[in-house]
């Protein structure tokens, strides 16, 4: 296995590589909906989607894997997984961190249905762009998540993950919380900034620690 330090490297490089695409992604989405219509945001997914198996198809290339001495029935694949998951849940501490990664996301998620509602009480947004202004936050929280998701890694090697954990999980709920206030789009923009900022050590310590403690996760 890997040492922690290299896991928690290569789980931070797959983080920001997915929430690269919600930088650019959300603001395309949002010129495109409030230049051209709705529908055509739709359509770039389509068409983003496909050139993305294309490209998976074409360039990637999987490692030989050992030969199995005997096929695996479906009922017997899923049995194994079952046991290999009952497993490492009952390793201590497993289920209170999936908890914990579960409400962490949730919380992530739970108020992109309403930022549009939420950015029409910015006076200084037009109706037009809101569309648009909705992407920026979005694209805010994102960048800075992409920024410091590798100076969160580096001090992770440091203290450990079970120790980051709590601190960048309550540095992102101290940012939340004032983005429900009347500011203005440009203190709203630095707050969903600074959550993207101090939550990017969460999620990649979390799972770095879900692979610590289970072995089938290396």
């Amino acid at each position: 296995a890997a040492p922690d330090g290299e896991h928690r490297r290569i789980t931070t490089f797959c983080q920001t590589s997915l929430v690269a695409g919600t930088v650019i992604g959300p603001m395309a989405g949002g010129i495109l909906a409030a230049r051209a219509g709705a529908h055509w945001g739709f359509l770039f997914c389509a068409i983003t989607a496909l050139l993305a198996t294309a490209v998976v198809a074409l360039l990637a290339r999987e490692p030989e894997l050992p030969q199995v001495p005997e096929r695996r029935g479906l009922v017997r694949g899923l049995r194994d997984a079952w046991d290999d998951a009952s497993e490492n849940l009952s390793l201590e501490g497993m289920r209170t961190l999936l908890v914990g990664i579960f409400l962490f996301q949730m919380a992530g998620t739970l108020v992109q249905p309403v930022m549009r509602l939420h950015v029409e009480h910015f006076p200084q947004v037009p109706a037009p762009e809101l569309p648009e202004a909705a992407a920026r936050a979005f694209t805010a929280a994102a960048l800075g998540q992409i920024l410091f998701a590798w100076l969160w890694v580096r001090w992770m090697d440091r203290v450990g993950t079970a120790r980051s954990l709590p601190i960048t999980a309550g540095l992102t709920a101290l940012a939340y919380v004032p983005q429900g206030l009347g500011l203005a789009e440009g203190s709203f923009l630095g707050l969903r900034f600074a959550q993207g900022a101090v939550g990017a050590g969460t999620v990649p310590a979390a799972y770095a620690h879900v692979g610590h403690l289970a072995s089938f996760f290396f």
